[in-house]
């Protein structure tokens, strides 16, 4: 007859050790679905601590039924959602793609022997054209045009009156925030100089070049600034000569 073995202290350790795990396992599970039934009520509750507890997770379970429960939205609605209609869109693209130059260039015909350009710019790739009509169609002037230079696309507003009214107010009710700021605070001294008249007068133009010159100092200029103010007073004494 096969002896069966006695339960020694060695074996009973080593059950108790194997199975303490298992234990745990289902007396939290139980506490989870009820726990009520794991002891830890109001009434039977010693010193009150499994009712900090029963409290805590009941806070916890109110928490997570107050918080909304995320949801899909269809593609119609997010076609109705148009980032490019509020100011902070533009204002942020301008920030990151955007330009305000003023460009001179030798003219023998103009006033003063040098013609002035002021244009706002911002270039994209082929793939984000679509950004640019709609800031086009947000400020509703200006073009875009294709540049070979860099192979990207322009919206670029020169007229000198949308710039006055229409660029410019935009950006002075809604802020720059880079170092952009300051470019566009020559650039609209100089288009309201030339909406005056100022560059068809020798100071006036002489003032314009050097506010110009000022603005994007890491740029490449055609021209030293020098340059122009010879011509400016070429002119002015060829004309003097002249009367």
């Amino acid at each position: 007859m096969e002896e069966i073995p006695s339960l020694t202290s060695k074996t009973i350790n080593y059950s108790f050790t194997f199975l303490k795990p298992i234990a745990i396992f289902f007396l939290t599970l139980l506490f989870r679905i009820s726990p009520s039934l794991a002891g830890f009520d109001k009434k039977n509750s010693p010193s009150g601590s499994g009712q900090s507890v029963i409290k805590g997770f009941q806070s916890n379970r109110t928490f997570r039924d107050k918080v909304p429960r995320s949801r899909s939205f269809s593609r119609r609605e997010i076609s109705m959602v148009n980032p490019a209609d509020t100011p902070g869109w533009i204002v942020g693209f301008t920030d990151g793609e955007g330009c305000f130059s003023v460009s001179f260039n030798l003219r023998e015909s103009m006033t003063v022997g040098v013609e002035t350009r002021p244009s706002f710019a911002v270039g994209q790739k082929s793939p984000s054209l679509a950004s640019l009509e709609k800031m086009r169609n947000f400020f509703g002037c200006g073009h875009i045009r294709y540049s070979k230079r860099d192979g990207t696309y322009k919206y670029e507003v020169r007229n000198i009156d949308d710039l006055v009214n229409k660029i410019i107010p935009f950006y002075e009710k809604h802020s720059l925030e880079t170092l952009k700021k300051d470019d566009f605070n020559l650039f609209a001294e100089i288009c309201r100089s030339m909406k005056q008249g100022s560059h068809l007068n020798e100071e006036g133009m002489k003032k314009i070049i050097e506010k110009g010159y000022s603005m994007n100092p890491s740029g490449q200029r055609k021209r030293f600034i020098e340059e122009l103010m010879n011509a400016i007073d070429k002119k002015v004494q060829s004309k003097k000569k002249a009367n």
